[in-house]
């Protein structure tokens, strides 16, 4: 049976199955502002021409060397953002019961995040970064405020509720997911009070999962990933460690554990997979590129080559996607291929439809992709 025909029969049986789970993802939070360049003014508001593209952008800046310049930017629309929202939300709307802890607004909720907070019970525990996201005809540049996600420690998440409530509501859940560990400047050592106060006193559960995301490792420093890849494969004590990385990461990972650079076909991506969870003493490595995706356990490897999405509506949140679908299906106990596909199927909807699917909707997309 081919990993599309095991992941519908799979859904068509077990999906209902996910109702029942419950999962807590943490801990960014990103505020989106979406902007234009401006670059002839033709009126008030906006009318005016924007600058079109990413080089033509670059050829302003540069043309403003030495002698500076400035730049009008109007404002288009305010969004939440951040791969922990994202993923969450794609995780709540395939039924699985959710709970969010990050960064969402220190004194109170950001508006932006208003539904979302209510919708998953949020704790808010620092305020969220503010992204301004300049747009082009040809791509975006992203140009953020990070300090904020300074806040996001251990003292700050008890600050807003007790110890004990913590650790109950740790207790209940089925999948612990961390995700975007390169923008949170504390969040290892958050992981770590985790591992030293609260994992170990939580009771037994037949099987808990805990998945990491850490996302453009090229923001921190080689010792940090090295601290930070020391501290996720501990969990490996307490449940089953996944740990989801893009193509990109999965190279620097490997060769920081000791790897030399391996292809992006679907051996080299199996080898990365297997590689990483060999060297880390995990369950699951998942290694993932915008075509393909490949993960390994201790017993076996496994690759599906993904839907067609060329020309997407929806570029960002794919990633979010992938990994939300791979959870469910972790959590449904698939196989791997199974899961794998169900990653992709989660991914290629978003990247069609530019939201999150539902179970059936999900399953439908692995039909049309299978008739395809």
């Amino acid at each position: 049976m081919d990993h599309k025909t095991q992941a519908l029969d799979l859904l068509g049986k077990r999906g209902s199955e996910i109702t029942q789970k419950h999962a807590m993802v943490g801990f960014d939070g990103l505020v989106e502002r979406v902007t234009s360049v401006v670059d002839k003014r033709l009126g008030q508001g906006d009318a005016f021409a924007r600058v079109e593209t990413i080089e033509a952008f670059a050829s302003k800046i540069l043309d403003a060397a030495g002698s500076g310049t400035g730049l009008e930017i109007f404002p288009r629309e305010e969004k939440a953002g951040g791969n922990g929202p994202v993923m969450a939300g794609a995780l709540g709307k395939a039924g699985l019961n959710m709970r969010y802890v990050g960064a969402l607004g220190e004194a109170s909720v950001h508006p932006v995040f208003a539904k979302f907070a209510q919708d998953t019970d949020a704790i808010s525990i620092a305020d969220p970064a503010i992204i301004h996201a300049l747009e082009f005809a040809d791509g975006n540049i992203m140009l953020g405020e990070l300090v904020s996600l300074d806040g996001i420690t251990y003292r700050n998440l008890l600050s807003q509720m007790t110890e004990g409530e913590f650790f109950d509501l740790l207790s209940r859940q089925d999948l612990v997911s961390v995700v975007n560990w390169a923008i949170i400047p504390n969040l290892t050592t958050l992981l770590t009070d985790l591992l030293d106060y609260v994992i170990p006193n939580l009771p037994p559960r037949d099987q808990k999962h805990y998945f990491f995301d850490l996302s453009d490792t090229e923001k921190r420093s080689d010792g940090e990933v090295r601290s930070v890849l020391s501290t996720i494969s501990r969990f490996q004590n307490w449940g089953a460690v996944t740990l989801g990385l893009k193509l990109e990461e999965a190279g620097r990972v490997t060769q920081l554990l000791g790897q030399s650079k391996m292809g992006d076909d679907a051996d080299g991506l199996k080898s990365m997979a297997a590689y990483t969870r060999d060297h880390l003493s995990i369950g699951t490595a998942v290694v993932h590129s915008g075509d393909s995706a490949a993960c390994a356990t201790k017993l076996e490897t496994a690759w599906v080559e993904g839907p067609v999405t060329k020309d997407a509506p929806a570029k960002r949140g794919a990633t979010e996607h992938f990994h939300a679908g791979f959870c469910l299906a972790q959590l449904l106990d698939f196989p791997l291929p199974a899961s794998l596909a169900t990653g992709m199927a989660f991914r290629g909807f978003h990247g069609r439809m530019g939201r999150s699917p539902s179970m059936s909707e999900a399953q439908s997309f692995i039909q049309y992709w299978k008739d395809a």
